[in-house]
């Protein structure tokens, strides 16, 4: 089997800061010496930037600054059981429940961007050679477009605009690469395995959490009940479970949080409603 899903996107607003490279020293009082820096900082925000920050105009009442396009694309082989054979029941002839023995599977999601063009900024800073700054000179700005002049005039010799690169930035979703494999143990038990790793496409993303994930179930007519347990981000390991009763499920990622062993790091809890209007 293999599918498309195309979505489009609306968004509110965004900002990003990537800081590829600084180096600093603490100098006197609040004076640093920076060494060395390149950062961009993009961002379309619901402010005005030239309005005072203490002024009830700062507010920009904009609902959507920009829109996107994004897709979701994958494929799954099933090894499925012998299926040929038809089963008598009260005088008609019907084909058994078909179940697999294994299924593997692999997608690309979240394969996309938004566009901000209304209240956008792009800028890109670089110093090259040390220079001395007090940090003290931020009070006194009153407004958000200080913020990033006053920047670009630190790092390009009192050129206030020339840290301006583009007046519209894209940011890229939390495009991810994922694999499953799914095994049918014996009647209504199954495992499965989920390798889920970020990939990034534009150069500026959301970033999704890289996982590795196994998870034992039991599967029937009304009741499921899966534990998962996932390696998250590399780092983290967790426990979690998920328990379905007819149509409703509820379940959590990071059990050990609610049950208080473990080193809390976030807790979730997801919940979902399915039902079939027809065989």
């Amino acid at each position: 089997d293999a599918g498309v899903s195309l979505k489009y996107l609306m968004g509110y607003s965004a900002a990003v800061i990537n800081i590829n490279n600084l180096g600093y020293n603490r100098y006197i009082g609040d004076t640093i010496v920076i060494n060395n820096l390149n950062a961009d900082l993009a961002y379309s925000l619901p402010i005005n930037y030239n309005e005072p920050l203490s002024s009830n105009a700062v507010f920009d009442k904009t609902l959507l600054r920009g829109n996107g396009l994004a897709l979701d694309l994958g494929f799954t082989y099933t090894y499925k059981s012998d299926t040929r054979t038809l089963k008598k029941v009260r005088g008609i002839y019907t084909r058994p429940k078909i179940d697999y023995i294994w299924r593997f599977g692999v997608s690309l999601m979240d394969v996309g961007f938004i566009g901000f063009k209304n209240n956008a900024a792009d800028n890109h800073y670089n110093i090259s050679s040390s220079m001395y700054f007090d940090v003290n000179y931020f009070n006194k700005m009153e407004c958000f477009d200080e913020l990033s002049t006053t920047l670009s005039a630190i790092c390009y010799d009192g050129d206030s605009l020339k840290a301006r690169v583009d007046d519209k930035i894209r940011v890229g979703l939390p495009t991810t690469l994922r694999l499953q494999f799914d095994y049918n143990i014996y009647e209504n038990y199954y495992v499965n395995a989920t390798i889920i790793q970020p990939i990034k496409l534009f150069k500026y993303s959301v970033k999704s959490a890289p996982r590795i994930m196994v998870e034992p179930r039991y599967e029937s007519e009304l009741f499921d009940l899966g534990l998962p347990i996932s390696w998250y981000n590399y780092d983290f390991l967790r426990l979690g479970a998920s328990v379905r009763i007819a149509f409703i499920t509820i379940g959590t990622e990071k059990l050990g949080t609610f049950l208080g062993f473990g080193d809390t790091n976030g807790m979730d809890v997801y919940v979902s409603f399915k039902f079939g209007l027809g065989k």
